[in-house]
């Protein structure tokens, strides 16, 4: 590099130093994006849902409970265009609704930047049985969730998850990789798992009305292409006796 003027030598030289300084920090920016889900309460009666985030968030778009759809897809209104959900919300005005075609209704959305946390408390307490189908979190439009620096989540992009559900005493499910994987309640007590419906299966399990004598034992059979290891998103209500905590063959990831 030539200069005529060793002042403007300087002054080059300092912009070229400060933007190399910046150029690391652009390379390793990330956007914000949902990295795990809780939910409070029990099978019966969960009142809050707790979202968890990759980094800091914007307050202000992650405390509006218009960027978090959870719930269950309704059913086909009728001929006539109106829902039983609509004539009972009519009759319970002006009570705020709890569930609003088929999604849930929060009361608040509190955003906690200490653990990069949403958490959704419902106008009241709903059944996971029924409602725990779906959740969308909002990329795109007004409610879109951003970062303090107003990168919008996922790039501009909606977070959805579907999942499924099964319940019984004993139950089977095939992960990512092709384990097979089995749970199995003896003595008192009801296995209730919600699975997600692509990638890793990942379920949420409740386990309700067990008694001492209940014991819940999960085994892994390790496929060709599998490392032999199951991811359990929550366990909620598990008897006092288990091996989930325990085996090497299980990842459970909250209580």
């Amino acid at each position: 590099m030539y200069c005529s003027k060793p002042s403007a030598c300087g002054q080059i030289a300092s912009h070229i130093s400060a933007v190399e300084r910046l150029e690391p920090r652009r390379l390793l920016s990330t956007v914000p994006a949902l990295t795990g889900m809780e939910l409070a309460g029990g099978v019966k009666g969960v009142d809050q849902v707790i979202l968890s985030f990759n980094e800091s968030l914007d307050p202000t778009t992650a405390q509006q409970p218009q960027s978090f759809i959870f719930g269950r897809i309704p059913p086909s209104p009728a001929n006539n265009g109106i829902t039983v959900g609509q004539v009972l919300g009519f009759l319970a005005q002006p009570k705020p609704r709890a569930i609003k075609d088929g999604k849930i209704q929060w009361s608040s959305a509190v955003y906690n930047d200490a653990n990069h946390t949403v958490t959704l408390t419902a106008i009241k307490p709903f059944r996971a049985t029924t409602y725990f189908r779906l959740l969308r979190v909002k990329g795109t439009g007004n409610y879109a969730v951003k970062d303090p620096q107003g990168d919008v989540l996922n790039g501009g992009a909606d977070t959805l998850i579907h999942w499924s559900y099964h319940n019984g005493q004993t139950l089977r499910y095939t992960d990512s990789d092709g384990d097979h994987i089995t749970l199995s309640l003896k003595g008192p007590g009801h296995i209730y798992a919600f699975y997600r419906r692509t990638g890793d299966p990942a379920p949420t399990i409740f386990v309700a009305n067990t008694k001492a004598k209940s014991v819940l034992t999960g085994t892994v059979k390790q496929s060709a292409t599998g490392d032999g290891v199951a991811h359990i998103a929550q366990l909620i209500g598990a008897p006092a006796k288990t091996n989930l905590f325990t085996s090497s063959q299980f990842v459970v990831g909250s209580t």
